[in-house]
């Protein structure tokens, strides 16, 4: 081997070394990569974890919304129908109410026709003890 093979030989490894060299720093560059690749995705994994747990509470919140919503129906519907009986009752208070009215509206008559009689009755005697 003469000098200048020799030379071109060691500038040739020496060129190799080289490659190597940036081979192994791209290598390396691309591991670092990777590693925050993977540091990047388990933290979106760890996002897309808390994401899906939010989501998991809004669907519980959202199914005790609909509850109270159905429960809040409920209470209406029973308002309305304690509404109706309380109205039809205060149909039925107002007709004893009046019952009540015309019985003691009946009850003067009667007193009055009693003292009517009652009277009659003091007249009548008065002009038997006036005949006696």
């Amino acid at each position: 081997m003469n000098d200048n093979q020799h030379k071109e030989q060691t500038d040739r490894i020496h060129d190799l070394n080289q490659q190597i060299d940036q081979l192994s720093n791209e290598n390396s560059e691309n591991k670092r990569l990777i590693e925050d690749l993977k540091t990047a995705l388990s933290k979106d994994t760890s996002e897309d974890d808390k994401l899906a747990e939010l989501m998991k509470q809004v669907e519980a919140i959202n199914h005790k919304l609909t509850e109270k919503e159905n429960q809040q129906d409920e209470l209406k519907r029973r308002i309305g129908e304690l509404e109706d009986e309380n109205h039809a009752l205060g149909i039925q208070l107002q007709k004893n109410d009046n019952k009540i009215q015309e019985n003691y509206d009946d009850m003067e008559k009667m007193q009055n026709k009693i003292n009517d009689l009652e009277d009659q009755i003091k007249n009548k005697d008065a002009e038997i003890e006036a005949k006696n």
